[in-house]
């Protein structure tokens, strides 16, 4: 079963805003894995793995 995330939940295990979140998307950076009726995005758990997998990696590479 793949669990979808609300976009309040999906930025708090990422680390980022709910603004961050949505200007991914409009960005084309991160797209919702579903959107509800009302329009609310919904994100994947495998998702934000992934995503979060490259923000740690893209971190790491920063440091000096």
């Amino acid at each position: 079963m793949n669990k979808l995330l609300s976009i309040g939940q999906a930025s708090k295990a990422l680390g980022v805003t709910i603004q961050t979140l949505r200007n991914w998307d409009k960005k084309g950076l991160l797209k919702p894995d579903d959107m509800t009726k009302g329009g609310e995005r919904r994100y994947k758990l495998e998702t934000l793995k992934a995503i979060n997998k490259n923000l740690v990696f893209n971190k790491d590479s920063l440091k000096t």
